[in-house]
């Protein structure tokens, strides 16, 4: 199972302002090669253009947020494994200094082989959540840093 973070730092707002701006961003900011289409208010789906096929879906915590806190479930698509568990999650969270916004992907248990999903997979990921990380410094003064 993988375990990845990104810490952003933020003047203001909190973990859900932060989730709210990723999904907001994510149509526009990761070009024209992966579309984002919200199913409902609470479940999106992420396919690759020209594909019709979810490779992620993602739905809202509910409950389980709040404002220092954003959570979303891995409920499925081409890229997770059948097997992933039920409590793989993307999850924003506000960090005690009250600056820091980490995202973190937890549990997650990807389709492809370790090795594939290393080097390709992983560094798409690690590409949008840095290109996020710049939106958000160009946006609001922050930095970012990523592990």
């Amino acid at each position: 199972m993988l375990e990845r973070r990104q810490a952003f730092q933020q003047r203001e707002g909190g973990a859900a302002q932060v989730a709210k701006a990723y999904f907001d961003w994510l149509p526009h900011g990761i070009g024209p090669w992966i579309r984002v289409h919200q199913l409902d208010h609470d479940n999106w789906a992420f396919r690759l253009r020209g594909v019709p096929i979810d490779v992620l879906r993602l739905r809202d915590g509910g409950a389980r947020s709040f404002e220092d806190r954003a959570l979303f479930w891995v409920t499925g698509g081409a890229l997770v494994a059948r097997d992933s568990p039920a409590t793989a999650r993307l999850e924003f969270r506000q960090a005690l200094d009250q600056r820091t916004v980490l995202a973190a992907i937890h549990e997650f248990k990807p389709r492809l082989p370790w090795l594939v999903y290393k080097f390709t997979q992983a560094v798409a990921h690690l590409w949008v959540m840095r290109a996020f990380g710049r939106f958000l410094a160009a946006q609001r003064g922050v930095a970012t840093t990523a592990s």
